[in-house]
């Protein structure tokens, strides 16, 4: 990715022991291209912060289901308790969130995501984060 970050996608398929159907999996890894250190989302906001970031990610995550008509991941229970999966990736649009199959909801409904955009973002970081730097600066 531009300024400073690199983003690999690591698609998995595997076929555990016995089932009857596939596994899908998809990891994120954004690295600083200089150090090679692996960039948290975690390390980048204070408590407020980071609540307001699941504020605005369940915002968009509702957008693009509605967007998708994926109604089923609308389901009160699920958004009730809505968290942003630790699996992301910095995109020239913002910050995108991936969740795995199977954790927002059954098989046919993939892997959902969503991106919140870096403007959103880019209020909400703390000062000296490393994402903040390589993005905003």
């Amino acid at each position: 990715n531009a300024r400073g970050i690199f983003t690999v996608k690591i698609l998995n398929y595997e076929m555990p022991y016995g089932a009857a159907n596939g596994l899908n999996s998809l990891i994120y890894l954004n690295l600083d291209a200089a150090t090679g250190r692996r960039l948290g989302i975690n390390d980048c906001f204070s408590d407020n912060g980071y609540k307001e970031l699941i504020r605005r990610g369940k915002d968009y995550f509702i957008e693009k289901t509605k967007t998708d008509e994926v109604f089923d991941l609308l389901d009160e229970k699920f958004l009730s308790r809505f968290y942003l999966p630790a699996n992301f990736a910095v995109t020239d649009r913002g910050i995108e969130f991936a969740y795995q199959q199977y954790e927002v909801g059954p098989r046919p409904l993939g892997m959902p995501a969503f991106t919140i955009p870096h403007g959103e973002i880019k209020t909400l970081t703390d000062k000296d984060c490393a994402l903040r730097r390589h993005l905003y600066q």
